[in-house]
């Protein structure tokens, strides 16, 4: 019996190890921007306040995506959300916001629904097929972005670079373990 215990032991130690060592690689891939002349920005959904206001997290993607667009990175910036469960639209919230800033509505794509990943990237890609476009830089929290980057890759985009917002909050303590798991699975899809 107790060498059973010490395997599990084990086990789970080089378990631990292992999440800490992708966590930390995920983290560092994730804080190196990849900037090229793209076709759109993707801005994936994050937290909107039921006043219509974006949470900090995202007010920093918003911003990053703005500072793209101004700088000349991308000519579209494709803002993404699902309507909360307090009738919060994420997508429009972004969209309005980017709007009182100076970027013009025909330079904003729209992408209401589910704002998951995958539906993100697919909504991209056929939005860029459809306009002759083949490459996105998808701006989002430096955690999310390898796993944005694999799916929209995944989707037949030829191109995509990395840009995100310049945020840090105690609750990424939690959010990076959790997307070393979304990251895996999202990977052997």
């Amino acid at each position: 019996m107790r060498l059973f215990a010490r395997l599990v032991l084990c086990l789970a130690c080089l378990a631990a190890l292992f999440c800490l060592v992708c966590a930390v690689a995920l983290s560092i891939a994730g804080r190196q921007e990849r900037l090229f002349s793209a076709d759109v920005a993707v801005v994936f959904s994050n937290t909107a306040y039921p006043n219509n206001t974006p949470s900090p997290s995202l007010t920093a993607n918003l911003d990053r995506a703005l500072a793209l667009h101004r700088d000349g990175f991308c000519r579209v910036i494709i803002v993404s959300g699902s309507r909360t469960e307090k009738g919060v639209n994420e997508a429009l919230i972004m969209r309005d916001y980017l709007l009182a800033r100076g970027v013009p509505a025909g330079a904003l794509v729209t992408a209401s629904s589910d704002a998951d990943t995958v539906s993100v990237a697919r909504f991209t890609a056929a939005w860029l097929a459809a306009h002759g476009g083949k490459s996105a830089i998808a701006v989002s929290q430096y955690f999310h972005l390898p796993r944005a980057r694999l799916t929209l890759s995944r989707t037949g985009i030829n191109r995509v670079g990395t840009a995100r917002g310049d945020y840090w909050e105690w609750r990424d303590l939690y959010f990076v373990p959790r997307e070393v798991a979304a990251f895996w699975t999202y990977f052997f899809r």
